[in-house]
């Protein structure tokens, strides 16, 4: 099975792990801290892969999580932030 990710997005190289996930009705990747937050870099790869594959991503930087996906995926976070709803990603 070919990797999806570059050598780059290793957890002991990137400081983050990449986990495979649920929110709402979507599958998502979510990039979770393992001592740093993903770079610059890593969130243009991962804007790269959400345009190619339609599979939106959520990231934390400094305790804040933010989402990155198609219009249905922004649409569904901002009602979710507009009522207070915590975004929990199982």
């Amino acid at each position: 099975m070919p990797q999806l990710f570059p050598d780059d997005f290793w957890p002991e190289r990137a400081g983050f792990i990449v986990k495979r996930a649920t929110w709402d009705e979507f599958d998502v990747f979510f990039l979770v801290p393992a001592g740093k937050n993903p770079g610059e870099e890593h969130l243009n790869w991962m804007t790269k892969l959400c345009h190619a594959t339609g599979i939106p991503f959520f990231y934390i930087i400094d305790g804040e999580t933010t989402g990155y996906g198609p219009a249905p995926f922004v649409e569904r976070l901002s009602e979710y932030r507009a009522k207070n709803k915590p975004v929990v990603v199982n």
